[in-house]
């Protein structure tokens, strides 16, 4: 899904899958690789409890904006990852125990995994410092090679205010 670079672009995603889960069904069938509960096909992770967040963000979850900007045909637009994460593991601490794990590994793909290398850290603060947190990211690493150099941008209003940026959800990971 990547992330989305300008307003325009946000605003284009919010309407489909990329930037919304209200076409979503009620629920979703998680297998291969890392979901599957077969030893065999997943012999570390069969048994473990798992927890699949959908991409819908368009930011990594790293927005910090409360209010809300216009959005085509007058919908608002929403850039709270922060605030979705947080929710999100007070819900699962609150819930479903997340909050007395002793081991927590938090991973994604692709864009997924450019979340967790910038926000493993700030994910960790939220649970009990006894809670081991650890990251598993697949892909999502962009060297700084001139191929992937001008892709890497944040979403920023014409009066210079940024919408989007890695660093906005608390302590980041280096």
């Amino acid at each position: 899904g990547g992330f989305c670079t300008s307003i325009d672009d946000c605003q284009n995603r919010a309407q489909g899958s990329l930037g919304s889960t209200s076409a979503d069904g009620e629920s979703r069938v998680l297998a291969e690789p890392y979901f599957s509960t077969d030893p065999i096909r997943s012999p570390l992770l069969h048994n473990w409890t798992k927890v699949f967040v959908r991409y819908c963000d368009g930011g990594y979850y790293s927005g910090d904006r409360k209010a809300t900007l216009p959005g085509i045909n007058g919908k608002p637009m929403f850039f709270r990852g922060r605030y979705i994460t947080e929710a999100l593991v007070s819900d699962l601490s609150t819930r479903y125990g997340l909050g007395s794990a002793t081991d927590v590994v938090v991973s994604g793909c692709s864009a997924g995994a450019i979340r967790v290398f910038a926000h493993l850290d700030a994910v960790a603060a939220m649970l009990p410092q006894t809670t081991r947190v650890v990251g598993f990211p697949d892909s999502g690493f962009y060297m700084d090679l001139d191929i992937f150099t001008p892709l890497k941008r944040f979403v920023i209003a014409p009066t210079g205010q940024v919408y989007l940026g890695i660093s906005t959800l608390g302590t980041c990971a280096s």
